[in-house]
């Protein structure tokens, strides 16, 4: 596109005059548009409606003069160059049109100079326009790139080699919670929390080594609020520059580090749980059979025998292991669940001589019962091991003794309370709490101390899954856990369960294992185990039974249809080499519709998902297990209680 004509604004009282000026523009090879002005109201118009390129003035009009065209010509077109076009003007005065802002001036007898004179003017005007728009431009660009510092996301710190901190970001304060402008003059490195001083000092050595390289380093920064906050450091050395100053962007991500590290906590515990759930079939046969053989002995040796203290002590350390493997089963998820509506009362108020024995003679427990037969949707014994569990612990917060309050109530959890605890809902809940006397939860590890494999216990005293599991139980039954400490002055680990509104407890007619009746009907035994098999056929038979064995399921169909009388019970493992129990359970009740079942099973959740959905109400009995806690649940099968 050809440029447009320069516009030109003359402004001269004598025509004559007017004419040599556009014939000597002419000659000078412009192509122009010309407007004529001869008082200061035409000038005005002219400036104002046609914007012209240069203002051409006479000295000296009747009513206007060229002092008079300058003034108004800076006033409604800044920028635009005036020349002075004049019959006659001495030095002087030609000197004070120049100081005020004329771009030339031309004496009429010279009016050759005036083409190369307009065109000067011009191209000083285009020069003066490019060097505006620059300098808008640059001016734009300046605000824009300050907004995005200013507003942005990342934090931009300028220091010196030093660490002198000469520019702060306006970010600094929602990621830092410090006023930027209190940053000044202030060393980096005294933000730095003290494991990452040397980790920035060779950030700065890296920068100084290699200028206008980029360098990357994380440092933890104190907030305004105490906490730390992770920093990513990407940092460049522009001392030399027209920068003038180490360049330093940060981005918080410590939020980022968190959940990167939840879930390599949760990776780490989908690894334990395939390999708890790998071994929990053979490791819950062995303790089945150690158990089993266990109460054996017991059940033989007199009272006054000393082999019966070391038989204890094989049980306790069995049971202990016991408790280990349910307690890798229940925060990786792959325990199986047998929920039912309980009151929360009985269950810790059965407990108690058990728990007498757990912390020791120095210790004194106190119930108190507040919840007033209120029932929760929960495993009974997953119940168990939480108050368990959390009374261990308490127990070993006092090497000299005090006391353990188990304290039960039902408590109203509002929204800013379940909101706290998210997915926890607002609603009424059975509150479980187990306080002590204890030394109490250092504060700066208050916030690890239900993490997997965390403890403050010496080597080799804990494992450091009891809160981890406690969390993960309360969880599973859609409850919340509360932790308060206070140094020296004790613990209270609370445990909130939904309310089961409107819902009895089923009944838990479990006979104290002293007591347990024995029977005479028999029992159809099918295990692929020989250990475990021979426990099982021994605990039955001295308790009257009578125990027909099996290996597999196709002896064991083969048993139930010619064997002379009735059979009572089939006890089989759900996960058999040919079948599964619940399939043989069929084929033999195809025999004999009469006969019960009571299946076992030493797999875990996810193992026995493989058999699809196993019925609601099916009696299981999770191994490992004792001689009485199996004979418990035979007699109550044979009765024909309901099944927990």
């Amino acid at each position: 596109m050809a440029d447009a004509k320069p516009r030109i604004l003359l402004i001269e009282d004598f025509d004559p005059d007017a004419e040599l000026v556009a014939i000597e523009l002419k000659r000078a090879g412009m192509d122009a548009e010309v407007f004529r002005a001869q008082t200061e109201s035409e000038a005005l118009e002219v400036l104002r409606d046609q914007r012209p390129d240069v203002v051409l003035s006479d000295h000296s009009l009747p009513s206007f003069n060229a002092r008079a065209a300058l003034e108004l010509t800076r006033r409604e077109r800044p920028g635009t160059p005036v020349i002075i076009v004049t019959g006659s003007l001495d030095e002087e005065t030609a000197a004070e049109y120049i100081k005020a802002g004329a771009a030339d001036y031309i004496v009429k007898e010279r009016l050759y100079r005036l083409g190369p004179a307009v065109q000067r003017a011009l191209e000083l005007r285009r020069a003066a326009d490019e060097r505006r728009r620059a300098e808008e431009l640059r001016e734009r660009l300046e605000r824009r790139f300050r907004a995005l510092v200013e507003h942005g996301y990342d934090v931009i710190v300028l220091t010196d080699r030093s660490g002198t901190v000469e520019y702060v970001s306006q970010s600094a304060e929602p990621v830092l919670g410090r006023d930027a402008a209190a940053l000044l003059e202030q060393n980096f490195f005294d933000w730095l929390h003290r494991s990452d001083l040397v980790r920035a000092q060779e950030l700065y050595d890296a920068m100084k080594a290699a200028p206008g390289r980029v360098q990357h380093a994380e440092v933890r920064v104190r907030h305004g609020d105490g906490d730390w906050r992770t920093l990513d450091v990407a940092a460049v050395d522009r001392v030399d520059d027209p920068v003038g100053a180490v360049v330093l962007n940060a981005r918080d991500v410590t939020e980022r580090r968190a959940l990167e590290e939840q879930l390599r906590q949760a990776q780490k515990m989908e690894a334990v749980g395939r390999l708890a759930g790998g071994i929990a079939h053979d490791f819950n046969n062995v303790l089945t059979a150690i158990l089993g053989l266990s109460d054996l002995m017991l059940d033989d040796l007199p009272r006054i025998d000393p082999m019966r203290q070391y038989v204890s002590e094989v049980t306790e350390a069995a049971r202990r292991a016991m408790a280990l493997t349910r307690q890798l089963l229940t925060f990786s998820r792959q325990q199986l669940l047998q929920p039912r509506v309980m009151s929360v009362d009985a269950a810790v108020d059965g407990m108690d001589r058990l728990l007498q024995r757990v912390i020791g003679e120095d210790i004194e427990l106190r119930s108190v019962f507040g919840a007033r037969g209120a029932c929760i949707l929960a495993d009974p014994n997953q119940i168990e091991q939480v108050v368990l569990n959390v009374v261990i612990n308490a127990r070993d917060a006092m090497p000299r003794g005090g006391r353990i309050t188990l304290e039960t109530r039902v408590t109203e959890v509002g929204a800013a309370a379940a909101a706290a605890h998210a997915p926890a809902r607002p609603g009424q809940y059975v509150a479980l709490a187990v306080t002590d006397t204890g030394v109490g939860i250092p504060p700066e590890v208050r916030h690890r101390v239900c993490e997997p494999f965390f403890t403050t216990k010496e080597q080799g005293k804990g494992t450091g899954l009891g809160l981890a599991t406690v969390l993960a139980i309360v969880r599973q039954a859609d409850g919340f856990l509360d932790i308060s400490s206070e140094l020296n002055r004790g613990t209270t680990v609370t445990a909130y369960f939904p309310l089961a509104e409107g819902q009895r407890a089923a009944a838990a007619a479990v006979p104290a294992t002293d007591d347990v009746p024995g029977g005479v009907e028999t029992i159809l035994l099918v295990e692929d185990d020989s250990a475990v098999r021979r426990v099982i056929h021994e605990v039955l038979t001295r308790y009257g039974y009578v125990v027909l064995e099996a290996r597999q399921a196709r002896e064991a169909v083969v048993m139930a249809k010619h064997h002379v009388g009735q059979v009572h019970l089939l006890i089989t493992d759900l996960m058999l080499p040919d079948v599964s129990g619940l399939e043989l359970a069929e084929q033999v009740r195809e025999a004999d519709a009469r006969i019960r079942v009571l299946f076992v099973s030493g797999y875990a959740g996810e193992d026995l998902a493989r058999l699809g959905d196993v019925p609601d109400g099916t009696p299981l009995l999770q191994k490992p297990f004792t001689g009485h806690a199996l004979a418990a649940r035979v007699r109550e099968i044979l009765d024909g209680r309901p099944v927990r």
